[in-house]
């Protein structure tokens, strides 16, 4: 039991330094994309008349493709901003998929590789130890 719990620790350690790898390299994207809503955020409170928080939250509500409904733009002008920061969100929502299932691939990958390379230095200890005592 122990050891299945040791290998399934393992497996998520080694899923969650994958996926920190995979976006550590979408770092600057992840801060644009929030730039992105923050402006536009601005832009739907120029446009509707509404408060800077309550347009921050619709667009970053909208962004991340919750909508609630509890907050919607009125003026068409509101409405294109919307739709472009559901546009983005949707984006950057695949870019976000996409990275944690390269990181589960390379987790399972690392994982089945594991056995095979252990036998892989075995043997080579042992050819090795056999060309030393040859000598």
């Amino acid at each position: 039991m122990w050891e299945a719990l040791k290998t399934d620790v393992h497996a998520v350690w080694l899923f969650l330094s994958n996926l920190y790898m995979v976006f550590s390299h979408l770092y600057w994207l992840l801060i644009l994309f929030m730039l992105c809503i923050l402006m536009c955020g601005v832009l739907l409170s120029i446009f509707d008349q509404k408060s800077l928080g309550k347009s921050i939250y619709l667009a970053f509500i909208t962004a991340l493709t919750i909508g609630y409904g509890d907050v919607t733009p009125h003026t068409h002008r509101a409405k294109v901003v919307s739709i472009a920061v559901g546009l983005i969100g949707l984006v950057v929502t695949g870019v976000v998929v996409a990275a944690a299932i390269k990181a589960a691939e390379s987790t399972i990958e690392e994982i089945e590789m594991r056995p095979l390379l252990e036998d892989m230095e075995q043997e080579s200890e042992g050819y090795i130890t056999e060309r030393s005592s040859e000598r």
